[in-house]
């Protein structure tokens, strides 16, 4: 089998053509669901390397098959290509996006060049692969509902990957770092809360129930219950906001509340065991104040785990490439990725790559219109992409 050398010595050799594709990525970004022109640049390219390719799936995704020499598992490995509606900065970038208000300013262009290069990186190595590789790129990764289409349209039904490996960029280590944490993003529910009481009449007050007054209780009943629930080691963030009320008579009562109740964190018990705790509390507090309530669940997303087996592949690998001091194990952000219902389904690893260069001028975070990468980590990221699919095809 290939080893890491004989991989990275491949990577190297398509810098340029990565870098090349990267910025063409970059220059012609589409916001989610409208990555029509991306998906036909990614289905050009891949055909071209021989792997069978279906587009259309969840509106704009793709998938693509390289089929190795002789049967057994599969990889899958996943990027997303949505760019987000805003100007980039600065105006002389040689490869600034040439559409207006269009930017890919969290590191999309990045994660498909890296999956297009690997993809050409095993179609090299094609004769010493037992199974396949499965190369799925996800429209509406920013909106955090492109997974859940695809998988919708019936993904699942068309590979079955025994592992996932993925990749995202971090303007918070410095370039030549790795970072393999064992929960990459937390989870995230967002819930609407109707609170609905009886506005009464001014000459009976006491028939009335103040929407706004269970509100106002269940909000001091909440936040000690739920970001008491966490620890130093599983923080907890909470918050309740956008409190809108209606059919209040006048000195009276307020009819009907709502509350928007966000909920983040990075334990998949602690935080089915938090949900369990804020609806009872829900229930009590409005039945005790004699009101009655709906909630409707606008998004969620569970966290982003990585499975420690392909873990401990990864980290061996992006040890021997940029040594023991350049990996880093410990790193946590407070912010959601769909890319967790990928590894929900199936063992994987999603690593970052610190793309952070000062020096260059490369120091914006993302979703900043100045946001942008140190191109000389691309090779890191095919490398470690490529020799990971290989070791985990090879078990």
């Amino acid at each position: 089998m290939a080893t890491v050398a004989d991989v990275s010595r491949t990577a190297s050799e398509l810098k340029d053509q990565t870098i090349a594709l990267r910025r063409e990525f970059h220059q012609h970004p589409e916001l989610a669901y409208e990555e029509v022109d991306t998906a036909a640049r990614i289905v050009s390219r891949l055909q071209a390397l021989g792997l069978q390719v279906e587009s259309g799936i969840g509106v704009t995704g793709v998938l693509a098959f390289l089929e190795g020499a002789r049967p057994g598992k599969t990889v899958l490995i996943r990027a997303d290509m949505d760019a987000l509606p805003m100007p980039e900065e600065p105006a002389d970038r040689p490869h600034r996006s040439q559409i207006e208000n269009r930017n890919h300013a969290c590191g999309h262009d990045m994660n498909m060049a890296l999956a297009v290069a690997t993809a050409e990186v095993l179609a090299r190595h094609r004769d010493q692969i037992s199974g396949q590789v499965a190369f799925v790129f996800q429209p509406g990764d920013e909106p955090q509902t492109g997974a859940k289409r695809m998988i919708d349209d019936g993904l699942w039904d068309k590979v079955s990957p025994d592992y996932v490996i993925t990749h995202h960029p971090t303007p918070e280590a410095e370039a030549g770092k790795v970072v393999i944490p064992d929960t990459v993003w937390c989870s995230m529910d967002i819930q609407k809360l109707t609170i609905k009481g009886n506005p009464g009449w001014f000459g009976r007050r006491q028939d009335a129930v103040d929407a706004a007054l269970i509100a106002s209780q269940l909000m001091n009943a909440l936040y000690p219950a739920m970001l008491g629930g966490g620890s130093a080691l599983q923080p907890v963030y909470f918050n309740v906001s956008g409190m809108q009320g209606k059919g209040m008579a006048p000195g009276l009562a307020m009819g009907e509340a709502e509350l928007q109740l966000t909920l983040w964190l990075y334990d998949k018990e602690l935080r089915d065991r938090l949900m369990e705790r804020m609806h009872a509390i829900i229930d009590s507090t409005v039945k005790a104040m004699g009101g009655t309530y709906e909630i409707e669940s606008l998004h969620s997303l569970p966290p982003a785990v990585n499975s420690p087996e392909v873990i401990g592949v990864v980290e061996d690998i992006a040890r021997e490439l940029v040594g023991e001091g350049n990996v880093i194990r410990q790193w946590r952000n407070v912010f959601p990725d769909d890319s967790a219902l990928f590894l929900e389904k199936a063992p994987g690893c999603m690593f970052l790559l610190g793309t952070n260069n000062a020096a260059k001028g490369i120091d914006k975070m993302w979703h900043q219109p100045g946001f942008d990468i140190d191109e000389e980590t691309l090779p890191l990221g095919v490398s470690i992409m490529a020799q990971a699919t290989l070791n985990l095809l090879a078990r």
